[in-house]
């Protein structure tokens, strides 16, 4: 699949992950990028560890604010005494409600997915392939964007050579108290800063010498293919399908209050779109 078509399939994967909070087609879609991650030999460790880091405050969050719900798991007091005083517990006073934490685990399923989701899309494409897509009057734009996000691991990379060029020299980095560190680093700096300054240098007479204009030109063409055809009409085809089984009320989820009450809404064409729309970036 080319990289527009990638990045079609990123964009209808984030739409339907906002159009729904349903955890029985979250998790489908959490399932559906974990066998992706596999097929394509994706370590996807570092996404789940992100994920869980971000969410488990917003889980802890949600669980102490939110008190709505009738199933109360415990209740914490609104008030305390104090020296013959009632002072009083802001935000955390209140029931403590299987209903809040049902819906901060779905919360935090929908995060976990779009954590996956990112991981898989950036291992998948590259960022120069994203950059080639940006329409023609974005040309300039598109390239400072690029040489601003190259610049940060260019940079982090030279201060590496610099540190172990110093190591090799008998310097120490690491030494007992905070100003002795920020001295022994403070050498790095000035490498650093002369081979940015150089690199950009080299970095405008390479675009001055390639005759680098307003007028975007593109070294080859990649044609269409039918593989390209089949990906475009299946994911304009589900795209449309969850447009329509989201006004049809079939990605609905149930009121707040109740969530333990009511049975969780599943239909099988609404998952066989999920599926779909979740391995068509394999064409």
């Amino acid at each position: 699949m080319r990289s527009s078509l990638k990045i079609l399939w990123l964009f209808f994967l984030i739409l339907f992950c906002a159009l729904t909070v349903n955890p029985i087609y979250l998790g489908i879609c959490f399932f559906c990028l974990l066998f992706l991650s596999l097929y394509f030999g994706i370590n996807v460790k570092p996404a789940l560890a992100s994920a869980f880091v971000f969410s488990v405050p917003l889980l802890l969050m949600n669980l102490f604010f939110l008190h709505s719900g009738t199933h109360i798991i415990f209740s914490i007091p609104k008030t305390f005494e104090f020296m013959s005083m009632n002072i009083p517990i802001p935000l955390f006073g209140g029931n403590i409600t299987w209903e809040a934490f049902v819906w901060s685990m779905i919360f935090m399923l929908l995060l976990i997915c779009m954590f996956l989701l990112f991981t898989i899309f950036n291992a998948i494409v590259s960022f120069d392939e994203v950059l080639r897509q940006s329409p023609a009057h974005f040309c300039f734009s598109a390239l400072l964007f690029s040489i601003a996000i190259r610049y940060v691991p260019t940079v982090f990379s030279d201060a590496n050579s610099v540190m172990d060029s110093q190591k090799c020299r008998g310097l120490k980095f690491k030494s007992d108290g905070l100003v002795q560190n920020l001295k022994s680093r403070a050498g790095v700096f000035v490498p650093v800063l002369v081979n940015s300054l150089e690199r950009s240098y080299n970095l405008s007479e390479s675009i001055e010498s390639r005759g680098y204009t307003r007028h975007r030109t593109n070294y080859y063409r990649k044609p269409w293919t039918l593989r390209d055809w089949i990906g475009l009409i299946l994911l304009f085809s589900t795209f449309f399908s969850l447009l329509y089984f989201k006004y049809s009320g079939f990605l609905e989820f149930a009121e707040f209050s109740k969530v333990l009450d009511s049975t969780w809404q599943y239909n099988p064409y609404v998952a066989a779109i999920i599926l779909i729309l979740t391995l068509a970036v394999m064409i």
